[in-house]
């Protein structure tokens, strides 16, 4: 397997599909629009 930064392509991929995941989730999403409201400002 190819190494990136130390971790796997592998591993990688699965913590890109957890943070889709967790970007999709409605309480986390309201979180992240708050978040860029504020750092908008």
């Amino acid at each position: 397997a190819q190494m990136f930064g130390g971790i796997s392509r592998e591993r990688v991929r699965q913590l890109e599909t957890q943070a889709i995941k967790r970007l999709k989730h409605p309480a986390r999403a309201k979180k992240l629009a708050e978040l860029r409201d504020y750092l908008e400002e």
